[in-house]
């Protein structure tokens, strides 16, 4: 009886008063290796972010999005290049096309022999020499200085006066066609300076020739390509149609290079000076020391197609080579035929 005698509360109060066991050192680390796991293993059985092998994984994905973006970036790349180099060559064909067709045209001219025989008789074309020495002929014999320079204008304002009214040739032509070189030949001078840089000339000159001649040879600027600046070529397209309206322009001469023939800018300035005023105009085929006597027939048939739209005949079309002299004695001809003799000036004065 007395083993039953105890009370609930006092058995509660034994079993308080008991110390805790010990747990004991195995089942510790068995623990912490079990939670040691369950933070170094994701929920999904991955690796975290800091760890080796997935980093490694990270940057093996990220090289692979930078190597396909690579790709594309380079696929596009040549795909637009493609494209381009495409229209480049389409248009470079087109073209070629063109000059080819151009070219082919050219060379279906026949030469006519008449033409040919004018050539050979004057010592024209590539490696010929004059038949005839210019020195003999020249524009103004025995005189010292067969041409002097007077005036020069950039502007209408100070244009030369020529009261006396003489006769003035003027010459133009596309920048480096050899203005200057032809003027000095003709004229038997070394005034005009001559330099290969285009647009060295930038006025308008006038050279009075020696008597027994009265007049003047009137050096233009070259339209076309020129080394000068935008607004002073802009002045030379406003100077020179208010000059070529002069009454004392007697004869324009054009000069075109006969390598290339006539360029869209010498059709556009003949079309332009067309509509001023009617003033006799002849074409000077320039440079002709440079070309094959057959392609400088050829040439010069198809220049004379070419301006007959402008009224001007194939007796207004002459050849010349300023470097071999070949071609000066007609133009020096021309240039007689248009300047006043001193009798004609004292005439003219006398009226």
């Amino acid at each position: 009886m007395l083993r039953h005698s105890l009370s609930i509360p006092a058995l509660g109060a034994a079993h308080a008063s008991r110390a805790p066991t010990a747990i004991p050192a195995t089942r510790c680390c068995v623990a912490a290796a079990i939670r040691s796991a369950s933070t170094t293993t994701s929920t999904r059985g991955r690796p975290p972010p800091t760890h080796p092998a997935r980093q490694a994984k990270i940057a093996a994905a990220a090289a692979k999005r930078r190597e396909q973006h690579e790709q594309r970036m380079t696929a596009a790349a040549s795909k637009s290049a493609s494209a381009s180099a495409s229209a480049v060559t389409a248009k470079s064909a087109a073209q070629a096309a063109a000059e080819l067709s151009k070219r082919k045209q050219f060379m279906s001219i026949t030469p006519r022999s008449d033409v040919l025989d004018l050539i050979q008789s004057w010592g024209l074309g590539e490696n010929k020499r004059p038949t005839v020495n210019p020195d003999k002929y020249p524009l103004v014999a025995h005189a010292k200085r067969p041409v002097e320079f007077v005036a020069a204008a950039k502007r209408e304002g100070s244009f030369w006066k020529n009261e006396e009214r003489w006769p003035e040739i003027a010459m133009i032509g596309r920048s480096n066609v050899g203005k200057s070189r032809l003027i000095n030949a003709v004229c038997g001078t070394t005034i005009v300076r001559v330099k290969a840089k285009p647009g060295l000339t930038q006025s308008i000159n006038w050279y009075k020739v020696a008597k027994p001649l009265r007049g003047y040879v009137v050096d233009m600027p070259g339209y076309g390509f020129a080394y000068a600046k935008d607004e002073r070529k802009e002045g030379w397209s406003e100077i020179i149609p208010e000059y070529l309206k002069r009454p004392q322009v007697s004869r324009l001469l054009v000069l075109v290079d006969a390598r290339h023939g006539l360029k869209m800018a010498d059709v556009e300035f003949l079309d332009s000076i067309s509509r001023l005023r009617r003033l006799p105009k002849s074409i000077i085929l320039t440079k002709c020391d440079l070309v094959r006597p057959d392609i400088l027939a050829r040439r010069y048939q198809s220049v004379c197609q070419d301006v007959h739209k402008f009224g001007i005949q194939p007796s207004n079309v002459v050849m010349v080579s300023a470097k071999s002299g070949a071609g000066l004695i007609p133009l020096r001809t021309l240039l007689k035929r248009e300047l006043m003799t001193t009798a004609e000036a004292e005439a003219a004065a006398g009226q």
